[in-house]
């Protein structure tokens, strides 16, 4: 289930995407904004999809929100006092400091939390009522999972009245810069989550940019 917040965060996302995509050389290309206005809903809506369904399956709820930035440091009272919305920031200042050459999609993080019918399993000799690092890592490789496929599929698809090359090559860029292991987005889970299944997915992320991008 996602909630009206959840709701509003994602469609930034989507506006935010759309506006990435329509910025070129200092300038906005407004006759392609709804194609990509499109492309940037199904993309951005098959992430948290794709995560929603991951965190039901493992009994965990997965809250979508907008990447923040809150611990600049190592210590323990190292936090900002209001998170900063880099999911929003970052993306707008690459693209208005590269003319829009630098299309920087990170937007989105989610923070997950064990539900009540987790408690209630086995793990092993053990019953672990919290969230592990295995799950925010089953759920960033599966959202991963979803548009490195779409962008496979998409890129072998050609039909003149829509257009799946494009399509195909900004579901892979989508899923790559959220491969970076960094902050709270989903390459950082899936690393901290497991050094293997991260090496995984960038294998199979080079699959796919191959297939994509030759």
């Amino acid at each position: 289930m996602i909630t009206k917040k959840e709701c509003i965060a994602v469609f930034l996302a989507i506006l935010l995407m759309s506006f990435l995509l329509v910025f070129n050389n200092f300038q906005l290309d407004i006759n392609h904004l709804l194609k990509f206005f499109v492309i940037s809903f199904i993309i951005v809506l098959v992430s948290v999809i794709a995560k929603k369904i991951t965190a039901s399956n493992i009994d965990v709820e997965a809250e979508i929100k907008i990447w923040e930035f809150r611990r600049y440091w190592f210590y323990k009272q190292s936090y900002l006092k209001s998170p900063l919305p880099m999911g929003m920031l970052l993306p707008l200042l690459f693209a208005f400091f590269s003319g829009g050459i630098i299309k920087f999609m990170t937007f989105l993080q989610f923070n997950a939390t064990a539900l009540p019918s987790k408690v209630v399993k086995k793990y092993g000799v053990r019953r672990i009522s919290g969230i592990m690092e295995w799950d925010d890592a089953l759920i960033g490789f599966y959202s991963t999972l979803a548009l490195l496929v779409l962008a496979s599929v998409c890129s072998f698809i050609n039909v003149a009245s829509f257009p799946f090359a494009e399509f195909a090559k900004y579901s892979l860029y989508y899923a790559l810069y959220n491969l970076i292991p960094f902050s709270p987005l989903d390459g950082a889970k899936i690393f901290f989550g497991s050094r293997p299944l991260y090496i995984f997915t960038l294998v199979i992320s080079g699959i796919s940019a191959l297939i994509v991008l030759l």
